[in-house]
C-alpha cells in the first residue's frame, strides 16, 4: 500500500444511463479524472445536473462507472475495510427520522465497528462541535433542515474518516453552522484527511478548498488551485486600512501618476457572514437565543 500516494484516484471515468425507452445511452459523466492527497480539500462545483452526484457515487462505489477505474485508500471503494475509513454526507439527509442525533451517532458507530467508549467520546465531541446539544434527544423529523444537515455531518465523522465525501453539505445551514463546518473541515484536513466537497454554492469554497474542479455536462472544464483560478490577469486588487481620507487620496493620486487606473473607491466592508456571527455571538454572551 502506497501511504504517500493519492488517497482518492479516478481515471477516465465514464457513466452512461439509458433513456426512458431504453433506446439510447445518455452520458452523465465523461472522461472524469481526479486525484486527492492526504490533507487536501478539493471543491467540485457545477450547476444542478452537471454530474457532481454521479461522480461522487462512482468514487464511493455506490454505482459502477461504464468505464474507467476508481481507487480509494489504494483499494476498491466497495471493500468493507475501505468503507469503514470513509465518511459520506449525501445530498439528501436520508437518515431514520424517528431517531435522535445521539441515537444516530451510536447506531452508525456500531455499524462501523467503533468500540463503546470511543462512541461515547466521539458523540460528546460532535454534539459540541456541531452545536447539537440542545437537540441531541429530539427526533430527526422534528429538527430544522439545517440541524438535520449538521446531524448528517456528525454521522459521517463518527469513524474519524481518512476520506470524506460531501454532497451539497451546506444546504439549509445558517452562517454560524457554516463557520463550524469550516472549522471541522480544517481540523480534518490538518489530521491528513482527503476531502471532496461538491457544491453549486461558490461563496464558501475559496476559504475551504485547495483546488477547484468545474464540472459541466459531465466533463471537467476547468481545474486548478483556488488562487490560480480566482486571479484576475487584467488588474490588481488593493485593500487599505488605517489611513485617513486625505491619505487615501494621496495614494490614489500616486497610482494615477504612475499610469494606473483606480476603478472603484469605497469604505471598507465586512462580510455579511462575519456581521451575522458577531450579532449571534453578542446574544450568546448575554444568554439569549438571538434572532
Amino acid at each position: 500500500m502506497n501511504v504517500d500516494g493519492p488517497k482518492v484516484k479516478a481515471h477516465h471515468l465514464k457513466k452512461e444511463y439509458r433513456d426512458f425507452w431504453g433506446r439510447r445511452r445518455v452520458p452523465a459523466l465523461s472522461n472524469f479524472s481526479l486525484e486527492i492527497r492526504a490533507g487536501e480539500v478539493v471543491g467540485l462545483v457545477g450547476r444542478n445536473g452537471s454530474g457532481k452526484t454521479t461522480a461522487l457515487k462512482c468514487l464511493l462505489g455506490l454505482i459502477r462507472p461504464t468505464q474507467g477505474d476508481v481507487e480509494v485508500l489504494s483499494g476498491d471503494p466497495r471493500d468493507p475495510a475501505v468503507r469503514r475509513q470513509v465518511g459520506y454526507v449525501p445530498e439528501k439527509t436520508d437518515l431514520n427520522p424517528l431517531l435522535t442525533p445521539v441515537e444516530l451517532f451510536h447506531y452508525h458507530g456500531r455499524l462501523l465497528g467503533v468500540d463503546p467508549a470511543t462512541r461515547r467520546k466521539r458523540t460528546d465531541e460532535l454534539l459540541s462541535k456541531l452545536d447539537l446539544q440542545r437537540d441531541s434527544r429530539r427526533q430527526l423529523r422534528r429538527l430544522s433542515l439545517g440541524t438535520a444537515r449538521r446531524t448528517a455531518l456528525g454521522v459521517a465523522l463518527m469513524n474519524e474518516p481518512k476520506v470524506l465525501f460531501l454532497d451539497e453539505p451546506l444546504s439549509a445551514v445558517d452562517p454560524e453552522g457554516v463557520a463550524r463546518f469550516r472549522d471541522l473541515l480544517m481540523g480534518l484536513k490538518g489530521r491528513g484527511a482527503a476531502i471532496l466537497l461538491s457544491s453549486h454554492i461558490l461563496s464558501h469554497l475559496p476559504d475551504i478548498a485547495d483546488r477547484i474542479l468545474f464540472l459541466h455536462d459531465g466533463e471537467i472544464k476547468l481545474s486548478g488551485g483556488v488562487d490560480e483560478i480566482l486571479k484576475r490577469d487584467e488588474g490588481t486588487r488593493l485593500a487599505l486600512s488605517g489611513l485617513s481620507e486625505g491619505q487615501v487620496e494621496e495614494v490614489i493620486r500616486e497610482i494615477r501618476a504612475r499610469g494606473g487606473k483606480v476603478e472603484d473607491v469605497g469604505p471598507g466592508r465586512r462580510s455579511l457572514e462575519s456581521l451575522y456571527l458577531e450579532i449571534v455571538g453578542s446574544f450568546r454572551a448575554e444568554g439569549e437565543d438571538g434572532p
